[in-house]
C-alpha cells in the first residue's frame, strides 16, 4: 500500500513537471511567433519608407541633372554662333590671282609684272616679315606709268594694320615726289587702300576707285 502511494506521488510529480515543460514550450513558441509577426509587420513599412524616401530624391536628382545638362547644352550650342558673330576674319574664299586676271581683262594691266624680293624690300619694307596666305604684288617697270596693284591676305588678323601702314607709306612716298611727274603724282593721290577682313589691297591706277569697288564686291 505504501509502495502504491509512492508510485502515485511520483507519477503526479512527473505529470506536473511535464505540464510545466509544456507550458514553457508554449510560452517560447508564442514569443517566437510574436517576434516573427513583429518582423513581418515592420519590414514592409521599412521597405516602403525607404522606397518613398529614395524615390523623390532620385526624381529630384534626375530632374536637376537633366536641367543642368540642358542648360549646358544650350550654352554649348550657342557658342559657335557667338564665335562666328564675334570673328572679324574673312575666310580665304577670294582668289587674288584670279581677281587680278579679271582686272587685267578690263583695264589692260599688261605693263605690270611681279615685284621681285629686291623691289619688295625697296617698295614695301617690312612686308616680307609678315605671314601671308596669298599675295599679288604687281607694278610697271616704267616709272612714268602708274599701274601698281598690291593685294595680300594676312594669315593673322593682328598683321592687317601693319600691312595697311606699309601700303600707306608706299602711297605717301610716291605722292611726296617718288612718282616724279606731276601727272603720276596726281594718279597716286587718287590711289585707294581697301581692307576686308584679313585682305588688304592698294590700287594705284587711273581707275583705282572702280577697282576698289570691284574688290569690295567680292566680299558683299
Amino acid at each position: 500500500m505504501l509502495h502504491s502511494r509512492k508510485l502515485i506521488a511520483f507519477l503526479l510529480a512527473l505529470m506536473l513537471l511535464l505540464s510545466l515543460a509544456a507550458c514553457a514550450n508554449e510560452d517560447d513558441n508564442k514569443e517566437e511567433n510574436d517576434s516573427n509577426l513583429s518582423d513581418d509587420a515592420t519590414t514592409p513599412d521599412d521597405e516602403n519608407t525607404s522606397d518613398e524616401d529614395t524615390t523623390p530624391d532620385g526624381n529630384v536628382s534626375e530632374d536637376e541633372s537633366n536641367s543642368d545638362t540642358t542648360e549646358e547644352g544650350n550654352v554649348s550650342e550657342n557658342n559657335p554662333d557667338e564665335e562666328e558673330s564675334s570673328s572679324d576674319a574673312v575666310q580665304s574664299t577670294v582668289d587674288l590671282t584670279e581677281f587680278f586676271d579679271s582686272l587685267n581683262e578690263t583695264y589692260d594691266l599688261s605693263s605690270t609684272s611681279d615685284l621681285d624680293d629686291t623691289l619688295v624690300d625697296s617698295y614695301l619694307p617690312g612686308l616680307k616679315d609678315i605671314s601671308l596666305v596669298q599675295s599679288v604684288l604687281k607694278a610697271p617697270m616704267i616709272s612714268a606709268i602708274v599701274s601698281e596693284i598690291l593685294m595680300v591676305e594676312c594669315e593673322n588678323s593682328e598683321d592687317v594694320a601693319t600691312v595697311e601702314e606699309i601700303f600707306q607709306t608706299r602711297m605717301q612716298s610716291q605722292i611726296d615726289g617718288g612718282a616724279w611727274y606731276p601727272a603720276s603724282i596726281e594718279v597716286w593721290e587718287g590711289a585707294q587702300i581697301v581692307t576686308e577682313g584679313n585682305y588688304v589691297a592698294l590700287f594705284a591706277h587711273e581707275n583705282a576707285e572702280a577697282m576698289a569697288e570691284e574688290f569690295q564686291a567680292l566680299f558683299a
